[in-house]
């Protein structure tokens, strides 16, 4: 038969050892959470910069006129349903004439016409 100093020391043993197994565990949850963490930060870099690809190559396409008129009618079409109304291409001058009421290249009288006139 055992004494019960040598059970106690049992005891604290089998108690310490428990506690080693769920440290380990614990331990090994959260390298598994930082693991995975770190494989979604990954996936949402490479998405990111995709969609900065294509948004460069884009601008680029728009910058230098390439835009195809499949995608000039798609962009004319998701304007058109979403503001409800058909979309009018303004350029400088429309906008100029808008903001002034003048058209910029409308012709302006010369001096010795605006002299005659104010005769």
């Amino acid at each position: 038969m055992k004494t019960d100093d040598h059970m106690l020391k049992i005891r604290k043993q089998l108690l310490a050892q428990a506690a080693k197994v769920e440290a380990a565990e614990m331990k090994r949850k959260q390298l598994d959470a930082k693991k995975y963490g770190k494989a979604l930060q990954v996936e949402r870099q490479v998405e990111k910069d995709k969609r900065k690809k294509q948004d460069m190559e884009t601008i680029g396409k728009w910058r230098k006129g390439k835009v195809t008129e499949s995608e000039k009618r798609k962009e004319e079409e998701l304007l058109q349903l979403a503001t409800g109304k058909p979309v009018k291409k303004k350029g400088l001058n429309d906008f100029i004439e808008e903001r002034t009421g003048r058209r910029p290249d409308a012709p302006t009288k010369s001096a010795k016409r605006l002299a005659y006139d104010k005769k």
